[in-house]
């Protein structure tokens, strides 16, 4: 068995040939192991002769859709392909860089004394915003936090954006717990993966996926956590119209909203939602985060050193 597939769904409008060279070069340059494989996902034989290119015998299945289909069911698709020849699973975009040099072995030494079956989604810092001077956190989900609304694009006041100064942000210094990981880049086990899968397909494109995939994570007893020290640069030149109506957000919203019995207002949760999801989902991991501003960071070594979950106080 495999240490590691690197899982890619090269099959939508933001697909650029530059953005997958430069993905898959920072990936092969800086993962800092070589037991890997990829899984590629694409639309058309020109791209899949692309990565054929790039990636040689690195590459363990890609294929060639014929037609549009939903993300979710193409990871779910994957999921069943890979499940039984590799121990994790790493998804990526494709209009990305991983810019830390041997991240993959970072990922282990941070992870090597937390409970396997307790280990959710790990993700890393998006440092795109901050280094174009733009005041927005990207790297992580706010969830029910208690400064859940200062996350919108315009008065970003979220986790390092705390600060409210773009040029001296308040990035976590160690890996910490937290809500929910974006799904642009992020690392799970397949033990794990399958416990809560199939992904529910909420739209025909990623939004709200990490969202729902990391509260099942959570409602399954494991945790999600940050490795900010491990940074990558999304996203890499977008196509005009990119966030246009293939998005489908009124779609996505309705079915999360509709999954979750919550309402989902001004694109993120009410009072009204947090008391619902916390009445429904008594004595779980989502509990800590609710009484918590995002910047309250929970530091994963102190955290699992008094018992995790069975020993935080809520």
């Amino acid at each position: 068995m495999k240490e590691l597939v690197i899982y890619i769904d090269s099959c939508y409008i933001n697909t650029n040939k530059e953005n997958i060279r430069d993905c898959v070069d920072s990936i092969n340059n800086n993962i800092g192991i070589t037991d890997y494989a990829y899984y590629i996902l694409v639309q058309d034989e020109e791209i899949k002769k692309l990565y054929e290119s790039l990636l040689g015998d690195k590459i363990f299945s890609i294929k060639v859709l014929e037609s549009d289909t939903w993300w979710a069911n193409n990871f779910n698709m994957f999921v069943d392909d890979c499940k039984d020849h590799f121990n994790r699973l790493l998804m990526t975009h494709d209009d990305l860089t991983i810019d830390t040099n041997g991240f993959y072995n970072i990922y282990l030494r941070e992870i090597q004394n937390i409970p396997e079956d307790e280990l959710g989604f790990v993700g890393f810092s998006n440092t795109y915003y901050a280094e174009n001077g733009v005041l927005t956190s990207n790297s992580m989900r706010e969830g029910i936090s208690t400064d859940r609304l200062l996350s919108n694009y315009n008065t970003c006041e979220i986790y390092e954006c705390n600060t409210r100064d773009v040029n001296n942000l308040d990035w976590p210094k160690e890996t910490c717990v937290v809500w929910a990981v974006f799904h642009m880049l992020s690392i799970i086990s397949f033990k794990n993966i399958v416990k809560i899968y199939p992904l529910t397909p909420l739209c025909n494109w990623a939004a709200l996926a990490d969202e729902d995939f990391n509260l099942e994570a959570m409602l399954s007893g494991m945790d999600n956590l940050w490795i900010p020290h491990v940074t990558y640069t999304h996203p890499l030149r977008r196509k005009p119209g990119y966030g246009g109506p293939h998005r489908a957000h009124d779609t996505v919203k309705h079915n999360f909203s509709e999954k979750w019995g919550i309402t989902w207002g001004c694109d993120n949760y009410t009072d009204d939602d947090v008391k619902s999801l916390l009445n429904n989902y008594p004595d779980t991991r989502i509990h800590k985060f609710a009484t918590r501003k995002t910047s309250d960071y929970i530091s994963a070594k102190e955290y699992y050193k008094n018992g995790g979950h069975d020993g935080w106080e809520h």
